[in-house]
């Protein structure tokens, strides 16, 4: 599709974060069936989840960043 620069880059933008955001939810929820949390040592359930949850609340907040941009661009482009 021929979307232009800036039309292109937040709409690649919104859709490269949902996909991180869904990802990054999806290994929050079925974590990875390797030894479990309380086999490693030192670390709890929640404590092996906290970098998998930042890169999801950061995914969010970028991918809502974008919509808004996109949002905007879209609505000053109607005026």
């Amino acid at each position: 599709t021929n979307l232009g620069r800036k039309l292109g880059f937040l709409v690649t933008g919104v859709a490269t974060f949902g996909w991180l955001a869904i990802s990054s939810m999806l290994f929050v929820v079925y974590a990875p069936r390797g030894p479990r949390p309380a086999d490693i040592e030192g670390l709890n359930a929640f404590e092996v989840r906290i970098i998998p949850l930042t890169f999801l609340l950061v995914s969010v907040v970028l991918f809502f960043v974008f919509l808004t941009a996109l949002h905007q661009y879209e609505s000053t482009r109607e005026e």
